[in-house]
C-alpha cells in the first residue's frame, strides 16, 4: 500500500489512526501483526483485491522526490496554521518552534517527520 499511495503522493497511514479500529486491531494476537515473514500481516491479508505481488511485496520503496521543498516552501504557511490550533494528542506549540528551526535548515529528515504530522493534522481536523 506505500509504494502505490506514495507514487501518487498520498499517505495512507494516517486513517488507521482511528481510534476505534486501533482498539479492535490491538485486540488481535501479535501473530496476525506479524506472519511468515510479513509485517502487516492482517492488512496484507484483508487487501484481496490488490495483486498478490502488490499485497506481498517486501520490500519497502521512498517517496521518488524530496520532501523538504513541499513541506518548507508549499505547505509551510498551511502547516504554520495547523500547528497553531491546540490539540488534545500532541504539542503543537513544540512542534511549531521546531518546525520553524527546521525551515531555516532546511532538514529533509525532519521534513519527512512533518510530512506525517501535516497528514495527520488534516486527518484529524477534518474528521474530529
Amino acid at each position: 500500500l506505500d509504494v502505490i499511495s506514495m507514487s501518487h503522493g498520498i499517505e495512507l497511514r494516517v486513517p488507521f489512526l482511528d481510534i476505534k479500529l486501533f482498539e479492535e486491531v490491538m485486540n488481535y494476537s501479535f501473530k496476525y501483526h506479524f506472519n511468515r515473514g510479513f509485517n502487516k500481516y492482517i492488512l496484507r491479508k484483508s487487501s484481496s483485491i490488490l495483486d498478490k505481488e502488490i499485497r506481498w511485496n517486501k520490500f519497502k520503496k521512498q517517496r521518488p522526490t524530496a520532501v523538504s521543498s513541499l513541506i518548507y516552501d508549499t505547505l509551510k504557511d498551511e502547516i504554520l496554521y495547523l500547528l497553531s490550533q491546540e490539540n488534545i494528542l500532541i504539542d503543537t506549540n513544540t512542534l511549531k518552534k521546531d518546525f520553524i528551526l527546521s525551515s531555516q535548515l532546511k532538514s529533509e529528515k525532519f521534513a519527512r517527520f512533518m510530512f506525517r504530522v501535516y497528514t495527520f493534522l488534516k486527518f484529524w481536523y477534518l474528521y474530529f
